[in-house]
């Protein structure tokens, strides 16, 4: 039987940025004409606004940027999405990818000018400290989304930044204290939680003489690195489990290297596979 695979920068807010970013708020890319006529409407007075009726005063030199836009932005992970926006006072990590592109009528996306980017971020990272956020430092060594903006909230405290014009894309994540919980979820809760990462390897049914796969336990997205190797294990009641290398939950014992008759890979590869009803 096989293993089982499982700095931020401030910028003046020049004339040439406000110009940049009149151009950019009549062409933002996927919002109609109706859409961004709304939008300004709504900001007029520099606040954005929540689904519970509240508003958040705009900070200074950023109206430009935070303009409220009717939708929510595209989502790397829609049932996670789908789970805070239910589950409102959840904190996760959010990593905000900001716009980069401008898209005129018909014509070709337009790049923003790296100072309009640097702006833009400027005003994302600002508002959320104005918030009472605090912005997560970024790895300085790290050239990937140099330019997103990371922040610890629920989605209750950091609706209003979501719904403007300055946030392109979103992806939510489980990190630190917010993923311990998923050691202590069933196999139920642990499946339907879509920041937890359900462990299933394959299982000795002594009393059936067969194996099978299934949950062994529930864990946090970064609690593990599983690879393609095969690592057989007991639990605390002598229970033979093959996991895929890395994967092993804690509370179970690793046989690897110690060819304990009673539970290594070859036990697996004599076995059938169990016929479940």
């Amino acid at each position: 039987m096989g293993s089982v695979s499982m700095t931020r920068g401030t910028v003046r807010n020049s004339a040439a940025l406000a110009s940049a970013f009149v151009l950019a708020l009549a062409c933002v890319e996927g919002q109609s004409d109706q859409d961004q006529d709304a939008s300004n409407e709504l900001n007029q007075n520099g606040t954005l606004h929540t689904s519970s009726g509240g508003t958040v005063q705009v900070v200074a030199g950023c109206e430009d940027v935070l303009v409220p836009h009717a939708t929510l932005p595209y989502c790397e992970g829609p049932a996670a999405c789908e789970q805070v926006r239910h589950d409102r006072e959840r904190v996760v990590r959010w990593r905000l990818i900001l716009r980069r592109f401008l898209k005129l009528s018909e014509e070709p996306s337009t790049e923003l000018s790296q100072e309009v980017i640097d702006h833009e971020r400027d005003c994302v990272f600002r508002q959320l400290e104005s918030m009472g956020l605090v912005p997560v430092p970024r790895d300085p060594t790290s050239t990937v989304g140099v330019d997103d903006v990371l922040v610890n909230a629920s989605f209750e405290q950091v609706e209003s930044v979501l719904y403007t014009t300055a946030v392109n894309s979103i992806v939510p994540s489980c990190v630190d204290a917010a993923c311990k919980h998923c050691t202590a979820l069933n196999e139920l809760d642990c499946r339907a939680d879509a920041f937890c990462v359900p462990l299933d390897a394959a299982h000795i049914d002594r009393a059936r003489s067969c194996a099978e796969v299934k949950f062994a336990a529930c864990a946090g997205p970064t609690d593990r690195q599983c690879d393609d190797s095969a690592s057989p294990a007991t639990s605390s009641d002598g229970s033979c489990w093959l996991f895929s290398g890395g994967c092993e939950p804690p509370g179970y014992h690793l046989e690897v290297g110690t060819q304990k008759p009673s539970c290594n890979t070859a036990s697996f590869a004599t076995l059938p596979q169990c016929n479940n009803p």
